[in-house]
């Protein structure tokens, strides 16, 4: 099985690329295509929520160097920096229950507090594979957008057969 598509200046860095100089050049060509030259957005909604807005800053400075993150992804950050926060209220939400049932005298109190525990870990866990989404599909794995990147030029397809008879003969 291949491993993951590298960009083209890293091949070259690493001189290790099989490819020919057409073949880099076109692909070369592909990637720059991908790139965006605006910047980064922050949505409303992250801006309104504290630890969203320093998720999303944190990102946006790790990114102002890499040229394959660009503001096409703009929405999925937000929509990670979003998921990021509601993960991390829903864990500070679970473990302020942990301490209401350690206090709880009753059955039926520790009873609706398993099941709100229940609960909420159900959506923790949720939100912690739909952040692990995220990251593998949408911005914070830059390698699937190379792997988008066609490897190689498109050939020039030669008649076959009849046709190809055909086109030598009618040269002359």
């Amino acid at each position: 099985m291949p491993g993951a598509a590298k960009p083209t200046a890293l091949l070259r860095l690493e001189g290790k690329g099989h490819r020919t100089k057409a073949e880099m050049e076109y692909r070369e060509r592909g990637e720059k295509a991908l790139q965006v030259e605006r910047e980064l957005q922050e949505s409303p909604q992250v801006k309104a929520d504290k630890v969203a807005h320093a998720e999303f800053l944190r990102l946006k400075r790790l990114y102002s160097t890499i040229e394959i993150v660009s503001a096409l992804d703009q929405q999925a950050i937000n929509r990670y920096c979003l998921e990021l926060s509601n993960v991390a209220r829903l864990q500070d939400a679970l473990s302020q229950m942990s301490g209401d049932l350690a206090a709880a005298d009753d059955a039926e109190a520790r009873e609706r507090l398993y099941g709100q525990m229940n609960r909420t870990s159900a959506a923790i866990h949720k939100g912690v594979e739909l952040l692990l989404k995220y990251e593998d599909r949408l911005f914070l794995n830059p390698a699937a957008r190379i792997r988008a990147v066609p490897k190689t030029p498109p050939k020039e397809e030669k008649p076959a057969g009849i046709a190809a008879f055909m086109a030598k003969r009618a040269e002359g």
